[in-house]
């Protein structure tokens, strides 16, 4: 879910960026003194847009973390706590577990299976609190 409005807000960036470089264009077009200006400008935004064309560019803010990145971190809980919290909600068997750094946030995936469907729990590895449950394949 975070990651689909990540995207979404990066879709938005990239359409303000091409409507807002439409104006200095037309603008370069028709006044012949801000032609040089709104070239350099114009450039710059395609610049920019070329940096934000693959849709993965946004995941490269999320950094997996080993155990021993999160032995160095104070203030975490545990493992197997997040995935008693994690079971606590959705029930289930544990089957997978990862941990990431996600816009300066420590997240915690539970991958759980529930009956027989996959179910993968995230959780703030600081609060404990769950931020988000994902049923089946969605990402």
């Amino acid at each position: 879910m975070v990651r689909k409005v990540i995207v979404l807000l990066g879709a938005l960036m990239i359409l303000l960026i091409v409507f807002s470089s439409f104006f200095i264009l037309a603008a370069a077009f028709s006044d012949s003194s801000v032609k040089s200006k709104s070239s350099s400008i114009s450039l710059s935004s395609v610049r920019i847009l070329d940096s934000f064309d693959d849709d993965d560019s946004f995941d490269e803010q999320d950094e997996a973390l080993n155990e021993e990145q999160l032995r160095g971190i104070d203030g975490l809980i545990t493992r197997s706590k997040a995935e008693e919290i994690a079971l606590a909600e959705v029930g289930g068997m544990v089957v997978g577990f990862e941990s990431e750094k996600e816009n300066g946030r420590i997240i915690y995936g539970v991958d759980i299976i529930v009956s027989g469907e996959d179910v993968e729990v995230e959780v703030d590895a600081r609060t404990g609190e769950i931020l988000e449950v994902e049923y089946g394949d969605d990402d």
